[in-house]
């Protein structure tokens, strides 16, 4: 979680004017399998891509909401889900 907390924090200060940032979880723990500073790294382009499709898509009043939640508990080998979802225009199909 303070991971993810971290790449939120880091980003909010060149977040686009118009754009909200949020993060939202009711975890308080999630452990990372894997190199953290990569995840971060992941977690960073994921953002400033959401940030990039809001602007690219001239949209006012966009939103870049990064989320946690627990996907799977029924056993010691929980799994988590991460999400980076935004308002912009999407991919063209082009």
């Amino acid at each position: 979680v303070s991971l993810i907390q971290k790449a939120v924090t880091m980003l909010s200060t060149t977040t686009p004017e118009g754009v909200d940032l949020q993060f939202q979880s009711s975890l308080l723990t999630a452990p990372v399998l894997g190199s953290p500073e990569q995840v971060h790294q992941v977690l960073m382009n994921l953002i400033q891509n959401a940030f990039k499709a809001i602007v690219r898509g001239g949209k006012s009043g966009g939103r870049v909401i990064v989320s946690l939640e627990s996907i799977d508990t029924r056993d010691l080998n929980a799994v988590y889900r991460v999400t980076v979802e935004d308002n912009g225009p999407g991919i063209s199909k082009d």
